[in-house]
């Protein structure tokens, strides 16, 4: 009877100590790697067989080319990631929940919605990269590749991190690398409206 109830006690302390709750949900990780592997895949469509001619067409002063789109969204990518992670060197804090005001869903459809337009920050502005655009694609890809690697692995608590957002003031850490996703949606849409200028070149 000793040995069968150290050993049931045994089973009762692993059952508390080795698995312990994933901090992320099923649904959220989900959602955050669908939405990285989605926008990936429309941003590589929509640049697929440009020439050099088309990544530098510039429709108007001030407006950006899609190769200016391409180099702002490869220095957003490392940017948004590091200020993610950033989040994540304070404590957790639950009680900062109710300061949450925007859902996914809200910023995953005001991020792209182009009839708002903003000022990106200085350092994060297309600087005209010595970069071709094959080279800024790979930088863009690698960065991607880590991104979703996190997305698909973390065991951060990233509901109960939090970030202040100019726009959408506090969002949780989740919600951050969901915005970077949905940023690189926003230029990639604006890579579009370029294509579709009428002088376009063919």
């Amino acid at each position: 009877m000793k040995k069968i109830s150290c050993l049931l006690a045994l089973v009762t302390l692993f059952s508390f100590t080795s698995i312990a709750p994933d901090p992320i949900s099923d649904a959220d990780r989900a959602q955050l790697v669908a939405q990285l592997e989605s926008t990936r895949d429309l941003l590589l469509k929509t640049v697929e067989g440009l020439s050099e001619e088309q990544f530098n067409y510039r429709a108007a002063e001030g407006k950006w080319t899609v190769l200016e789109c391409l180099e702002h969204i490869t220095l957003s990518e490392s940017a948004l990631m590091g200020w993610v992670q950033q989040s994540l060197q304070t404590p957790a804090d639950p009680s900062k929940r109710s300061e949450v005001k925007v859902s996914d869903a809200d910023l995953l459809e005001k991020t792209p919605d182009r009839s708002q337009k903003f000022n990106a920050p200085e350092m994060l502005q297309p600087k005209g990269s010595q970069q071709n655009a094959a080279a800024l694609l790979k930088t863009y890809q690698e960065a991607r590749v880590k991104t979703l690697e996190y997305a698909k692995t973390t065991k951060d608590d990233l509901r109960n991190h939090f970030i202040q957002h100019p726009a959408f003031g506090t969002i949780d850490t989740y919600q951050g690398l969901l915005m970077l996703s949905a940023h690189s949606k926003r230029h990639t849409l604006q890579m579009q409206e370029v294509k579709a200028n009428a002088n376009f070149p063919k």
